[in-house]
């Protein structure tokens, strides 16, 4: 019989190594695994029965539920591993996660894009550099990690294309506008002169090595308040962004899928926001009874007649 900690470091190695988990939710993972073995430390893993996982879920009301979903999966995916691992109980087969609440995911806009790189115009070289990121997150909707974990030798602009690692390390192709690949090819050259010798990062911080999360966040956020935005603005707007501009530009939902590298389609269809303008057009463009209803409205306010019909009730 193993200890809590031996058992949860097998297990994160097994998600690292043979499910090849991305490194964030791995961190995730450890930290409620590690919480949960405080909170029943009292048992051994193997001992653990779905009451004691509900008197340890109970601990845990002062998160939100995305939080307490993601500390749910990490208890799930253990018990489910030390079953198997080790042939004892799942006490985990009943729970069910919080409910995700449905909420439209916030984007800027294309005018509020422009006037984020509006102020990205100076000669030095933090504004080429923060030019150059604004434009690569709109133009792939790439993720947070994904464009900080981006590499020299990923970007091929004769292409148009960066190379990433996504969740679960699958490779995937995102495309570059071609605004994106000029804005690339200035922070090139001007990116020599500043990045740490060796460094093989795409886009560096101020201490020329790669950017940290908090960095990539801090330099949106500066650049957002110096465009006179008013939402508050993080990188993952950008990508929400390219996905709603894809889809009102007459992209289908599987090749956004792919650009973004959902494994899902159901994930694509959670990120986009389609408003009832963007209906309307499409069911007046597609549906062989569409067409302008306002015009159609005012036809008849002026004593003008439906299609289909004479005018009269």
């Amino acid at each position: 019989m193993c200890s809590w900690s031996g058992l949860i470091h097998s297990w994160m190695g097994a998600l690292r190594d043979e499910h090849r988990v991305a490194a964030g939710t791995l961190v995730k993972y450890q930290a409620a695994l590690e919480r949960y073995s405080v909170t029943l430390a009292h048992l051994s893993p193997e001992a653990v029965r779905e009451r004691d996982v509900r008197v340890h879920l109970r601990t845990l009301s002062e998160f939100s539920p995305a939080t307490v979903r993601v500390h749910l999966s990490a208890i799930k995916s253990f018990h489910q591993w030390l079953a198997v691992e080790n042939e004892c109980l799942d006490p985990t087969l009943r729970l069910r996660a919080p409910k995700r609440p449905e909420r439209l995911p916030r984007y800027v806009n294309d005018h509020e894009v422009r006037q984020m790189l509006a102020v990205c115009e100076g000669p030095g070289w933090m504004d080429v550099r923060d030019r150059a990121l604004i434009e690569t997150m709109y133009s792939t909707g790439c993720r947070s990690s994904e464009l900080r974990e981006a590499r020299l030798e990923d970007v091929d602009l004769d292409r148009c294309v960066l190379t990433v690692i996504g969740k679960g390390n699958r490779q995937r192709i995102a495309v570059l506008s071609p605004s994106a690949v000029l804005a690339l090819q200035s922070w090139l050259m001007a990116r020599s002169s500043v990045a740490e010798r060796g460094n093989r990062h795409l886009f560096v911080a101020n201490t020329g090595r790669g950017m940290s999360a908090m960095g990539l966040w801090k330099i949106v956020k500066a650049r957002a308040e110096a465009a006179g935005l008013r939402q508050h603005v993080h990188p993952h707007m950008f990508r929400h962004a390219c996905a709603t501009s894809l889809l009102r530009g007459g992209a289908d939902l599987r090749s956004i899928q792919l650009l973004l590298g959902h494994r899902n389609i159901s994930s694509t269809q959670h990120y986009l926001h389609v408003d009832d303008v963007t209906l309307r057009k499409v069911h007046a463009q597609a549906h062989p009874r569409g067409g302008d209803v306002d015009a159609r409205l005012r036809t008849v306010g002026n004593g003008g007649a439906m299609d289909g019909h004479d005018g009269e009730a």
